[in-house]
């Protein structure tokens, strides 16, 4: 009977211990790598072939460290241009709050021409989990009722 290789969750924080790993001098051989991780040196290749993609995601903070998938964005423009409003209207001090955050998400994809783009619950509620570092602190203040006017 043939054996069967366990299938192991290989999340971005442990890709990242592996390509830090990689870079240690004196170098270590990809097998000694798939050794020390548990993994097979065919995993070991695939990460280290993305490794500035793997290295973007973890260092730019905007995703969960912790998952095995990193699932891109179909409308990834809107999202970026939110994420910029976002900053900047928390730079200035502004408490913006998940209606506010869904409206201007509906509204950039308008002015963006991203007609069939509909901001759901389940998005608003993803987007608050996977951006916890920067979005933690919108939901923590009461919002004044002048604030709608200030964000848009």
């Amino acid at each position: 009977m043939a054996k069967v290789k366990k299938s192991t969750v290989f999340s971005l924080k442990r890709k990242i211990d592996l390509i830090n790993a990689s870079e240690e001098t004196p170098p270590k051989s990809r097998k000694q790598l798939a050794a020390d991780f548990g993994i097979s040196p065919s995993t070991v290749t695939e990460v280290l072939n993305e490794k500035e993609k793997h290295k973007d995601l973890f260092y730019g903070g905007l995703t969960d460290v912790h998952k095995a998938r990193i699932r891109t964005s179909k409308f990834s423009t809107v999202e970026d241009e939110l994420m910029k409003w976002f900053l900047h209207v928390r730079a200035r001090n502004v408490p913006v709050t998940g209606p506010i955050l869904k409206t201007k998400a509906e509204e950039l994809a308008h002015k963006n021409g991203t007609y069939d783009w509909v901001c759901t619950e389940g998005w608003e509620k993803k987007k608050s989990t996977i951006n916890d570092n920067v979005m933690n602190s919108c939901t923590s203040r009461p919002v004044p009722d002048n604030v709608t006017n200030t964000c848009t």
